[in-house]
């Protein structure tokens, strides 16, 4: 899965048929603006795709136990979402791999 989520709670989702740097890539070029300040986690495919597209990016690598860049950059938004999902999701023991993207809608309503 992939999820992007913005300061203003949208949340874009994916589940990936797999994980790859083009996939990643396809998937983010579509809804990340020009100007927008991309905050992620470690993986180097997002630092790749932030130069390839001149996108400022931010990236916050919790092995190096880094939360939060400054006051305003940091992944606890998405963070956050992630927790919610797997605590709501428990409660249907176990999800359809064929059905993933379903339920993500569902969450998606849930969380509007």
């Amino acid at each position: 899965m992939l999820i992007v989520r913005d300061r203003n709670g949208q949340v874009c989702d994916f589940v990936l048929d797999e994980l790859s740097k083009e996939h990643i890539q396809g998937h983010l070029k579509p809804i990340i603006d020009s100007d927008a300040v991309l905050c992620t986690d470690g993986a180097s495919w997002y630092k790749t795709f932030a130069k390839q597209e001149n996108i400022a990016h931010r990236r916050l690598i919790t092995l190096d136990k880094q939360r939060v860049i400054g006051k305003e950059f940091h992944i606890q938004n998405v963070n956050n979402y992630i927790s919610r999902l797997k605590t709501w999701i428990v409660q249907f023991n176990g999800v359809g791999t064929d059905y993933l993207a379903h339920y993500l809608g569902w969450r998606r309503l849930f969380e509007t």
